[in-house]
C-alpha cells in the first residue's frame, strides 16, 4: 500500500503558522494526503495536540530544532528536544530516542534559519535525510559536491512543503510503502516517488506577518 505523506508541516504552535492542530487531519485529507510529519519550531505541543484528536491519518511525530548553527529536523521523536545544542548534540539527542534526522531546507540562500554550510558539511554523513526541495523555498544554490558527498554516504533526498497554511499542505510530498517502525521508514523511502510544486511566494508575506504579530505571545495556537 502507498502511502501520500508530506514530510515538513507547521501547525499554529509554530509562531509563524496558521494551521490549527484540530483541524489538520481534514486538511490533509482533502488534499489527498494519507499523512503528515508534525515539524514545528522548538516544540511538540502540535504533535501532542494533534495526536489527542484521533486523527484517521498517519502521524509522524517531529520537530524542527534550532541548533546552534542553523535547523534540523528530527522524526519519531517521543520527546522534545531544546534549541540551541550543537548540530551534534542535536542529532545524538534524536538518536537515543531511535529517531531519524534530516536537514530542511539547506541550499535556500534567503532561510536565515538553514544550517551554515560548514556545519552540514561536518555532518553530511551523519544524518539520515536531507530536503532537497521545499516548496517554501525562494533562492536555490545546491551544493552539487556535497550531494554527491551525501548520496554516497546513503543520505536520502526527502521533499516537503514546508505547510504554514491549510492551502499549502501536499505542494510536495513522497509517496512510500506503508511502513510501521523508523527504521521501515527509512528503508522503504529509498524507492519512494517525490512529487514537487512551488508554494506562491505571497505565503511568506502572511507568515512574517504573522510572526512579528505573534512574537511576544505564548507558543500556543489561538
Amino acid at each position: 500500500m502507498k502511502l501520500k505523506i508530506d514530510l515538513h508541516v507547521h501547525t499554529s504552535f509554530s509562531k509563524c503558522a496558521l494551521l490549527s492542530p484540530d483541524t489538520l487531519a481534514h486538511h490533509a485529507a482533502r488534499r489527498g494526503l494519507d499523512g503528515v510529519a508534525v515539524t514545528d519550531h522548538n516544540t511538540m505541543q502540535g504533535v501532542r495536540a494533534v495526536e489527542k484528536g484521533v486523527p484517521n491519518i498517519k502521524i509522524i511525530p517531529g520537530e524542527e530544532i534550532r541548533t546552534s548553527h542553523g535547523e534540523i529536523t528530527g522524526y519519531f521523536l517521543k520527546d522534545e528536544i531544546p534549541p540551541g545544542l550543537s548540530p551534534e548534540e542535536t542529532i545524538a539527542a534524536i538518536r537515543s530516542q531511535g529517531g531519524l534526522v534530516s536537514v530542511p531546507h539547506p541550499f535556500d540562500r534567503l532561510r536565515t534559519s538553514r544550517i551554515e554550510p560548514e556545519a552540514l558539511k561536518s555532518i553530511i554523513t551523519d544524518i539520515d535525510m536531507l530536503e532537497i526541495f521545499n516548496a517554501r523555498d525562494v533562492l536555490i544554490r545546491q551544493d552539487h559536491g556535497l550531494l554527491k558527498t551525501a548520496r554516497e554516504a546513503g543520505v536520502v533526498p526527502v521533499v516537503g512543503s514546508d505547510a504554514h497554511l491549510p492551502l499549502e499542505m501536499g505542494r510536495a510530498y513522497i509517496e512510500i510503502d506503508d511502513f510501521t517502525t523508523p527504521r521501515e521508514f527509512l528503508h522503504n523511502l529509498k524507492s519512494c516517488r517525490m512529487v514537487s510544486r512551488k508554494s506562491p511566494f505571497w505565503v511568506h508575506i502572511i507568515t512574517k506577518i504573522l510572526k512579528a504579530y505573534r512574537r511576544n505571545q505564548p507558543a500556543t495556537h489561538p
